[in-house]
């Protein structure tokens, strides 16, 4: 059973996030299960306990390096990377919904992520990049 890994790529308390927490409602006959990115690097047991057809990451990325260091784990784990893009939206937007979250985050670090925040063909280039290596790796151990 190949393990379905969904990574959301945009800024917190934006539509990111917003889509993270409602897919399971969403798609109520596809099990879904909702994960911390840390736990990660337990993916494939996490799997192994649930009947989870497809895991979703708790919180979405816009650091590029810390998104291909999460990516090159998962696909270790021999899951398979979905990725879901949501541009940017302005400070003022992330900043009200942060302030009805219950939640504060701030306003230093939702400007933090729209500064981190990349296009989303430089997120595609990293896990295609990483999905190769992931290939290499493999095809080297069977040698």
């Amino acid at each position: 059973m190949t393990i379905t890994v969904i990574l959301a790529i945009g800024t917190r308390r934006g539509q990111a996030e917003t889509w993270i927490q409602r897919l399971p409602e969403r798609f109520p006959a596809l099990d879904i299960r909702t994960i911390g990115k840390h736990a990660i690097d337990n993916i494939a047991t996490g799997a192994k306990e649930s009947d989870a057809a497809v895991f979703v990451i708790d919180t979405p990325y816009t650091d590029i390096e810390e998104f291909r260091r999460d990516a090159k784990s998962i696909l270790t784990q021999g899951a398979e990377i979905f990725l879901e893009y949501f541009p940017a939206e302005p400070l003022i937007v992330l900043i009200q919904n942060d302030q009805r979250s219950g939640q504060l985050l701030g306003a230093e670090e939702l400007r933090e992520d729209l500064r981190k925040l990349q296009e989303s063909r430089q997120y595609e280039q990293a896990l295609d990049k990483a999905e190769a290596e992931q290939a290499r790796s493999r095809a080297m151990a069977t040698v």
